[in-house]
């Protein structure tokens, strides 16, 4: 792990005075701060798991980011329930490929997942005529495990119910 600088302690006490973020004396930090630090540690290889690492190799933030506070203008505030998505998993962090996303969106927008709604339904109707997962999950180009989910109902909810009633209709 690095160690901070004097002058990184000096310019962190500025700017958490500046956007009331960060309050380092009480520990306290906002979640929008959070993020940002989060994001900042993915893309700093010294701090990375080799999973990380395999993960986000190459990953990166754009310059204008390094500070805080330009970060909040392009991003604003994050909202409860939400958390930083790249919305192009293999780009790096940047206001044009950046959002404020729920848990069930960023499951639905992984390397592993390239769902929609419109191809979940057919790959569950797919499964409940007896079609294998992996096969499924070829046909789709997404992971097997991805079909799993979205089959049993655990994934995809919406999509499953569709798919059920939808079956249900054809074979009754």
């Amino acid at each position: 792990m690095s160690t901070i600088t004097k002058e990184e302690r000096v310019t962190h006490k500025k700017t958490s005075r500046t956007h009331g973020h960060a309050y380092a004396d009480a520990h306290k930090f906002s979640p929008t701060y959070m993020s940002w630090v989060g994001m900042k540690a993915r893309c700093n290889p010294s701090t990375k798991t080799k999973s990380h690492q395999r993960y986000y190799a190459g990953v990166t933030y754009c310059d204008r980011w390094k500070k805080f506070e330009n970060f909040l203008a392009d991003m604003g505030e994050r909202p409860d329930g939400h958390s930083l998505d790249r919305v192009d998993s293999k780009g790096g962090y940047c206001p044009e490929n950046c959002r404020w996303a729920t848990y069930v969106e960023q499951s639905r927008n992984t390397s592993r997942l390239k769902l929609t709604y419109p191809k979940a339904v057919e790959a569950i109707l797919l499964r409940l005529e007896g079609v294998g997962q992996k096969e499924i999950g070829s046909i789709f180009g997404c992971d097997y495990r991805t079909v799993a989910s979205a089959s049993s109902g655990r994934t995809w909810k919406d999509a499953h119910t569709i798919a059920t009633i939808i079956h249900n209709e054809g074979n009754g």
